[in-house]
């Protein structure tokens, strides 16, 4: 029973949503379902380099990701301190 739902709901994902859409668009018909979905839409975000301290959407933080970009940072610091003085 289980199984035959999980098909049901996979197979017929797009006009399921596009039905809901639909129904919550009545309130609120400035919106177009087209223009929802390409917001939806996420692309690799392209950091400019270490020092980016920009926090594209869906960016998720942690302890030691924090601790590695923090290294990462100071040592790119101490590289170009010894850079400018030669």
């Amino acid at each position: 029973m289980n199984n035959e739902y999980r098909q049901f709901l996979i197979n017929h994902t797009n006009s399921i949503m596009e039905k809901n859409f639909h129904n919550q668009s009545q309130t609120h018909s400035q919106y177009h379902y087209n223009d929802i979905i390409e917001k939806m839409k996420t692309y690799p975000y392209l950091f400019n380099g270490i020092h980016d301290t920009n926090v594209p959407p869906g960016y998720e933080t942690s302890t030691p990701k924090e601790r590695y970009l923090s290294q990462q940072r100071l040592d790119s610091e101490k590289r170009i301190r010894i850079q400018k003085n030669y």
